[in-house]
C-alpha cells in the first residue's frame, strides 16, 4: 500500500503502521524531517510544505494520514493575547479528500474551541478524525 503521511513531525502514528507499506512523508521543518528519517529509514522524506504537497500528489496514494497544525483550532488560542483566524487548511484537506480522493483517508486534529465546521466520523477525547471509512 502507499501511504502518504502528512504534517509528519517526528512520526508519531507511523510507528503503527508496520513496514510492509511504501510511506512518503511530508514535513515542512528541516530538522524534525531529520529526526523522522532516522526513525524510519526506509520511508521517502519530502521537506516542503504537506498542505501543497497534497494537492499535487493526492492520486499517487492508496491511503492519506493528515494531521493540520492545531493551534489555531485549540483552546490555546485564547491564551494568546493576540487573536488570530482559525487555519482553514484543515477543512480545505477534508473537502479535497471527500470530494476527489479515491482511497482511504483520515484527517485528525483537536477539538476546535468553535464547534467543528464539518462533523467529525469520530470523536476521541480531545481529538475529531474524519475519514471516509
Amino acid at each position: 500500500m502507499k501511504i502518504l503521511n502528512l504534517y509528519a513531525g517526528i512520526g508519531g502514528n507511523r510507528k503503527l503502521w508496520g513496514d510492509e507499506h511504501k510511506v512518503t512523508a511530508v514535513e515542512l521543518n528541516e530538522d524534525i524531517a531529520g529526526e523522522y528519517k532516522k526513525n524510519f529509514p526506509n520511508d521517502e522524506v519530502i521537506i516542503g510544505d504537506a498542505h501543497s504537497y497534497l494537492l499535487d500528489h493526492y492520486k499517487e496514494f492508496d491511503f492519506i494520514w493528515s494531521s493540520p497544525p492545531c493551534p489555531t483550532h485549540s483552546v490555546l488560542n485564547y491564551s494568546i493575547p493576540r487573536k488570530r483566524y482559525a487555519s482553514m487548511v484543515l477543512y480545505q484537506e477534508i473537502i479535497l479528500l471527500k470530494s476527489w480522493f479515491k482511497g482511504k483517508w483520515v484527517v485528525e486534529n483537536v477539538k476546535p474551541y468553535y464547534g467543528a465546521l464539518i462533523k467529525p466520523e469520530v470523536i476521541l477525547g480531545r481529538h475529531l478524525y474524519w475519514s471516509n471509512f
